[in-house]
Formats: C-alpha cells, structure tokens, sequence
C-alpha cells in the first residue's frame, strides 16, 4: 500500500513555478520536460528517488465533497491539493522532513486556510484564519526531526474530536 500524504489549500494559491522553486531549495534542478502534464495540474515524479517521493498538484475546485474529519463541524472544501506518494524503500523519516520543508515554506507564504493529512484519514495539521492547529494523537509530532518545524511557532494542540 502506498503511503501518501496531502496538502490541501482552501483557496487556489500555487503554480507549478512555486513546486520547482521549492524543489530547488532542497536541492533538484527539475528537467522541466520531464514535469507531467496531468488533468488539471501537474506530477513531478523526478524527485522519488532523490527526496523519497513523487507528488502531483492538482486543481480540485470541481471536486463535489470536501474533506471531513472529526475536526470541522462542516467539510473542508478544497481547491487545490499538493499530494505526495511516498517512496517505500527511501528512509522514510528524511522523506517526511523534505516533504514538511515544502509544506512549511508553503504555510509561510499563502493565506488561505490548508490541511496536512496523511492517506486521507488522519489530519496532523489544519492552518485556519492563520493559526496552526496540530493533531498529535497518532505521536506524529513527537519525532525530534519533525518538531524541529514546529518549536519556534505558536500551534495549538488538538484533542480528540474537537471542533475548529
């Protein structure tokens, strides 16, 4: 089973130039031939073997569901979806902290509301009206090398089926 991770923005705030140029912060130069044209975005699967994941943007505004969790007392409508497929045999710990640097920077410089998830289920992160809420339930944020993205901002802590 693949593990795959999303990054969903409630409004439409990224391009393919902001992938590349984050990429580029860790380091690949992307052949830009090689970046997949898919409908309505794209999937950049060059960085598998280098990052430990490939990952696809994806315009979700046509979508007719939005994301529900235990969390928000209405679905979550997203437009846009950052998704990244996890490469199994790639340690995946350093996948997890290069896949956290993208969605942080990302965090940093949108405002709109966005969610963290992993394999459509667990939600580890919701930034709503510019606060970070983290889901720590699952021990996520317990790892040394993830809470390294979280010490020096101010999150508030989920608990169990709380409303946001």
């Amino acid at each position: 089973m693949a593990l795959e991770y999303s990054f969903m923005l409630e409004e439409i705030q990224l391009s393919s130039n902001n992938i590349i140029i984050e990429l580029e912060k860790l380091g690949v130069t992307l052949d830009i031939n090689k970046i997949e044209k898919i409908s309505k975005g794209i999937q950049i699967t060059e960085t598998y073997d280098t990052l430990g994941f490939s990952l696809a943007l994806m315009d979700t505004s046509d979508s007719y569901f939005g994301y529900e969790s235990e969390y928000f007392m209405n679905e979550f409508k997203d437009q846009q979806d950052l998704s990244f497929r996890l490469n199994k045999f790639f340690d995946w710990e350093k996948a997890i902290v290069n896949m956290l640097t993208i969605v942080f920077e990302i965090i940093d410089k949108v405002y709109s509301n966005c969610i963290f998830e992993f394999n459509g289920d667990t939600v580890y992160l919701v930034k709503k009206n510019e606060v970070i809420y983290l889901n720590n339930n699952t021990g996520f944020w317990d790892n040394e090398n993830f809470k390294e993205f979280i010490k020096h901002r101010k999150c508030v802590l989920l608990k169990p089926n709380e409303i946001i």
